[in-house]
């Protein structure tokens, strides 16, 4: 490789990692304004339907070091709207792995699929834990997709 080459493909990395930052700060300030947007009482009205949990992972906000976050179930980037049932309360881990997604793969029948959605689906009827609590199993192929999607089994969770 010669150093123009090297040169050009160092700027090609370089603009992709500028490309990402930015997308990524406008997904930050997209959900600030997201958040801003849905006004207190229904936002109370989302905690406390979800009791105060994650609605994907179930993760507890009293153990969280911030509050939860107003998920949007269909992005707003994609028509959905700050209707309550169209939100759903996520830890941050959540909403920033379900971003604006509305499919993912399952990953035994590599078919596209939609996420799981706790507006239409109880999640007690479509998640199970393991024996010992630690992981969740997606009964369906909605569910594995959510759980591969949002990544709900990875061991620094």
């Amino acid at each position: 490789m010669t150093k123009r080459q090297l040169s050009e493909f160092i700027q090609d990395i370089l603009d992709a990692i500028a490309d990402i930052r930015h997308d990524f700060q406008l997904h930050q300030c997209y959900n600030c304004i997201s958040v801003v947007t849905i006004p207190n009482t229904i936002q109370e009205f989302v905690r406390q339907r979800a009791d105060f949990r994650c609605e994907y992972c179930h993760y507890p906000e009293f153990l969280s070091t911030s509050p939860l976050t107003i998920d949007h179930i269909m992005p707003k980037s994609l028509g959905g709207s700050d209707d309550a049932d169209n939100l759903a309360l996520a830890c941050r881990r959540c909403n920033e792995r379900h971003y604006n997604f509305i499919i993912g793969i399952d990953p035994q029948t590599q078919q596209e699929v939609s996420l799981f959605n706790p507006r239409q689906q109880n999640w007690s009827e479509h998640f199970i834990w393991t024996a010992d609590g630690t992981k969740m199993i997606g009964i369906t192929p909605t569910d594995r997709a959510t759980c591969n999607r949002l990544d709900l089994n990875d061991e620094r969770r």
